[in-house]
């Protein structure tokens, strides 16, 4: 049997990959990552940097480990 978080049926794992809204207004955040570019291709080479934050608040927190950001992210005190 595995363990779930929050009684949704998923398990740890796959809430914390799930992002949060925001703790500050509660809307929709977003995540995204910046990559390194080749200059001579231009094609992208490798994720520099994972971005999670609320277009509403204008609010964002980066990492360079997407696991590391959305546990960050994930785990702040909610303002409600």
């Amino acid at each position: 049997m595995k363990a779930t978080a929050e009684g949704d049926g998923q398990t740890p794992t796959e809430e914390m990959h799930k992002v949060r809204p925001c703790p500050f207004c509660g809307e929709e955040a977003r995540l995204d990552v910046q990559y390194a570019f080749d200059g001579a291709t231009g094609k992208r080479v490798t994720p520099v940097m994972h971005v999670v934050g609320c277009l509403s608040c204008k609010i964002f927190m980066w990492e360079l480990e997407e696991d590391k950001l959305l546990e960050r992210w994930n785990t702040r005190v909610t303002s409600q």
